[in-house]
């Protein structure tokens, strides 16, 4: 069955405008104000979340393909010039371990990847964030690693990347280690056959 991305997210914005409580405050004392999170139950398979009545309650928000505004929230979502830009996963994370994210249907691997072509251009460090929280309350400028192997396969060749933390920089420097040595192409044997 096809997920509808956008009913969803509905559902999880709804909820979350009817029920504030504290977690409209946990938000905000992180600084999150984006209008595009919501709230919703979930139930966690293989990286993946499902909305679930019995489910531990999780924050649910819209991965885009590009920059976006994020107040006033607007469905379909908007760029800084007003025009559509796609969605093209659900990701959630729960209040406990904001750094553990799931996709909806994991067409991710990384949040802000629109970020990638940008910094190039700009001539300006990539900012990397080590959760949602960090990442939506800096207004999404930069990204966050959802699968470390893609992210640091992404991040090979740029010149400046400036984490959040002495930690994630450390997991980082780990990364790329690992993906410079899955990079560097294997060199067969050479031999010569000989004559009889």
């Amino acid at each position: 069955m096809k997920v509808d991305l956008f009913d969803e997210l509905g559902t999880a914005l709804l909820r979350l405008a009817r029920h504030p409580g504290r977690s409209r405050a946990w938000l905000r004392q992180r600084g999150v104000t984006c209008g595009l999170v919501g709230l919703e139950r979930i139930v966690i398979e293989d990286k993946l979340w499902t909305p679930r009545e019995d489910g531990a309650p999780a924050f649910v928000f819209a991965v885009l393909d590009g920059p976006h505004q994020c107040q006033p929230p607007c469905l379909p979502p908007r760029d800084l010039a007003g025009k559509a830009v796609e969605l093209i996963d659900l990701a959630a994370w729960r209040p406990s371990a904001p750094a553990e994210i799931y996709l909806r249907e994991g067409n991710a691997d990384l949040l802000g990847d629109w970020m990638l072509p940008m910094t190039r251009t700009e001539d300006a460090p990539l900012r990397l964030f080590a959760d949602p929280v960090e990442w939506l309350a800096t207004g999404c400028g930069g990204i966050v690693p959802i699968d470390w192997k893609a992210t640091a396969a992404a991040l090979v060749g740029f010149d400046d990347v400036v984490c959040s933390s002495v930690a994630l920089g450390e997991r980082l420097e780990h990364e790329l280690a690992l993906a410079r040595r899955r990079a560097t192409p294997k060199v067969p044997a050479i031999g010569v056959i000989e004559a009889a």
